[in-house]
């Protein structure tokens, strides 16, 4: 197994998750934004190895990047002074924030002075260190996969196996002994004797098709042979499914705060899947937790896109069928209300249209609408349980043209 890491690129993969820090890179790496995979490049490893260096300095950890996105823990951003003038002359990547590797290294203290090992990113400013050892104790592997992007199975095991997300422990895939099968896979592709799964969250509005404005959540998983070779197959744009001979466990979490500023409860969520004929469909034999806050399924498909959405009819539907000759905004019905209601809209140009609701200190808490639409008269629905009574203004957006209204939540 270990042979197979040496050889593997593809498991290479540098989770650009650096604390409270806004990373984008132009090289063949998966792209992180605020803790949530995003998958405009759909590649999941780098393309080729880091230049190795080692370097001495005095640590520098700014706990003011210690925040929560999207219930998403992100600790604090770390740095290195190699000049003893307080400069921040690398920055330093460890990983997500729970990671703690066997060997026994600790992340440095603010002040205190290390000898790091790691692979260098020359294309940050300033550049980015990928530690692989802190003070000549092991950290991370400087070839393979890093102990957080995902996981080896055997077709061997004899116990289950799960590959969890980097970002929510709670959420995971899970292999059982003989989920492989034999012969050939499809595609044509012989089984191997073993498969690296990768198993991340992924920001809603980054989920291909139709989703955006209904999803909360969406996840992305891999598979890999021990060649590098991607085992999801039959899909278009990057993505595709795969058999096993028996069902594989998911479950998939989405964290209380996502659906709160939603308006949204557990019981109102489903988990969709995005086909290999590029159509999002809903998966079957769902299990809903509601205590945390997760879905689980068991199937023998899986594919390489999944969706914690609202189980409502869609969040946007047309109401008539006449093209309207103009942008309005309609009071919402009923008003007052307890707990849903219906906002009623019309636009007469094709275009991204928005529909947020606000509080009385303007901060944003519901998205109901984000998506690209044609002309039309639209329903909205917002269900609001979960919100304090007071007074809410519901704000609509599009092609630079805003209308908003206030409407009555009472308990």
């Amino acid at each position: 197994m270990d042979r197979r890491r040496r050889k593997s690129t593809k498991g290479f993969t540098a989770l650009l998750l650096l604390v409270g820090l806004l990373v984008h890179t132009s090289v063949n790496a998966q792209s992180w934004e605020d803790g949530m995979y995003r998958s405009g490049m759909h590649q999941m490893g780098w393309g080729g190895q880091l230049p190795v260096m080692v370097v001495m300095g005095k640590a520098i950890v700014d706990s003011s990047s210690v925040r929560s996105v999207m219930g998403v823990m992100m600790g604090r951003a770390y740095y290195l002074d190699t000049l003893g003038n307080g400069s921040r002359s690398l920055q330093l990547f460890f990983g997500p924030y729970w990671y703690e590797p066997t060997s026994g290294a600790k992340r440095p203290l603010n002040g205190q002075t290390v000898t790091l090992k790691g692979g260098k990113m020359s294309q940050f400013s300033p550049p980015m260190l990928v530690v692989f050892e802190i003070n000549a104790k092991k950290w991370r592997d400087s070839i393979g996969a890093p102990a957080w992007s995902g996981r080896w199975v055997n077709r061997s095991i004899i116990d289950s196996v799960r590959i969890y997300c980097p970002t929510d422990s709670l959420s995971y895939m899970g292999f059982a002994r003989g989920f492989m099968g034999s012969g050939m896979m499809g595609g044509g592709m012989m089984w191997p004797d073993s498969l690296f799964g990768q198993f991340e969250q992924m920001h809603p509005d980054s989920l291909p098709g139709m989703t955006r404005g209904r999803s909360v959540m969406g996840f992305h998983m891999d598979a890999y042979n021990p060649q590098g070779a991607m085992m999801m197959q039959g899909g278009a744009q990057g993505h595709g499914g795969m058999g096993f001979q028996s069902g594989v466990r998911m479950r998939f979490r989405v964290h209380p705060d996502s659906l709160r500023i939603r308006g949204l409860v557990m019981s109102q969520m489903t988990l969709l899947y995005l086909d290999t004929d590029n159509q999002w469909k809903t998966a079957a034999g769902q299990t809903i937790d509601p205590t945390s806050n997760s879905i689980s399924i068991a199937s023998t498909s899986v594919y390489s896109y999944y969706a914690l959405a609202s189980s409502a009819a869609t969040a946007v539907q047309d109401q008539v069928d006449g093209i309207p000759t103009g942008f309005s905004l309609g009071q919402n019905y009923p008003n007052p209300f307890n707990p849903s209601t219906t906002i009623t809209f019309s636009i007469a140009q094709t275009g991204i249209a928005t529909l947020k609701v606000y509080n009385s200190l303007g901060e944003e808490v519901a998205s109901l609408v984000s998506q690209q639409l044609e002309p039309g008269t639209y329903n909205a629905q917002w269900n609001a349980s979960n919100i304090a009574s007071g007074v809410y203004l519901y704000r609509l957006e599009m092609n630079g043209l805003v209308l908003a209204r206030k409407m009555l939540m009472v308990k």
